[in-house]
C-alpha cells in the first residue's frame, strides 16, 4: 500500500518546531525526528537551527521578520551624466567628471563601478588625476 506523503507550509514546520523546543528538546534531537518522518520534505538542519536559536531567544512569532521593499532599480540623472561624459570621452578622468557634473569624485567612482559597471573602465582608462 502506498505511504501517504503529507506536505506542510513553512509556517506548520515552524510551528512543530517551537512545540518541539517547547518540550525541552534540542535541534540535535528535532532534526533526525523531523527528517524520519518528512523525508525529503525536511527543512534543513541549518534552518532548524536558525529557528530553535530564535525561538530560545524569546521570539516566539513564527512568521519572517518583515523584510525591506524591492530595491531599488532606476538610475539617478547624475550616473547617466556620467555615462554619456564617459561615452563622449573615453580618456576623461574622475575628477574631471567631478567637476563637470558638481557632484564628488566618490559619487563618480560609484556610478562608475556599481550602477554602470565598468569597474575594469575605471581601473585603465578613468584617471584620479
Amino acid at each position: 500500500m502506498a505511504e501517504a506523503q503529507a506536505s506542510f507550509t513553512a509556517l506548520e514546520l515552524r510551528a512543530v518546531m517551537k512545540f518541539l523546543i517547547l518540550q525541552g528538546k534540542s535541534a540535535k534531537d528535532i532534526h533526525p525526528e523531523m527528517s524520519q518522518t518528512l523525508r525529503e520534505k525536511c527543512p534543513s538542519y541549518s534552518t532548524v537551527t536558525t529557528w530553535i536559536s530564535r525561538f530560545k531567544t524569546g521570539h516566539f512569532t513564527i512568521e519572517d521578520e518583515p523584510r525591506s521593499a524591492r530595491p531599488p532599480t532606476s538610475t539617478d540623472p547624475a550616473t547617466c551624466d556620467v555615462h554619456e561624459l564617459i561615452i563622449e570621452d573615453r580618456r576623461i578622468s574622475a575628477i574631471k567628471i567631478a567637476q563637470i557634473l558638481d557632484i564628488s569624485r566618490e559619487r563618480v567612482g560609484f556610478g562608475i563601478t556599481t550602477i554602470l559597471d565598468m569597474a575594469s573602465f575605471q581601473r585603465s582608462g578613468c584617471r584620479n588625476v
